[in-house]
């Protein structure tokens, strides 16, 4: 059995969008750099590195727009970016062959390979996960 993917290059870029029934909003500031507000303000750079966190919202007008960021995880804060849900990672990281049933062992590669063909990721804000498509909408929560 092939070994599934787990992540994605270091390079990749992910879409986030504002979503003010979930609690965060994203975009731009006027030097370019990118913006994502929750219970933080989280900046990356037009290039979509990670740059800081802040307690605060920023002193300056955000236009809102999608932003597109690398992964990144501050877990001290629950929020950042994983490629995979954590049952995912499970099975890829460990040996399954005791605890999980043929059945999933022979169905979930192709689940993952599947959910990494559509650019799918897991966001995770305030430590609850969200399900994000390729073009940065939930999917499911």
């Amino acid at each position: 059995m092939k070994t599934p993917p787990t992540d994605r290059s270091s390079e990749h870029l992910y879409v986030l969008r504002s979503e003010a029934t979930y609690g965060w909003h994203a975009g731009h500031l006027p030097d370019g750099c990118q913006v994502l507000v929750t219970s933080c303000s989280v900046f990356f750079s037009p290039a979509g590195d990670f740059l800081s966190c802040q307690n605060r919202a920023p002193d300056v007008r955000i236009s809102e727009a999608p932003i597109r960021v690398r992964r990144f995880f501050l877990p001290e804060r629950r929020i950042g970016i994983v490629d995979l849900p954590e049952t995912a990672r499970e099975f890829a990281r460990l040996d399954v062959t005791q605890t999980w049933s043929e059945e999933e062992r022979r169905e979930y590669p192709g689940l993952i390979r599947e959910w990494f063909e559509a650019g799918k990721y897991v966001f995770y804000c305030d430590g609850c996960g969200f399900y994000m498509s390729a073009n940065g909408d939930v999917e499911s929560s």
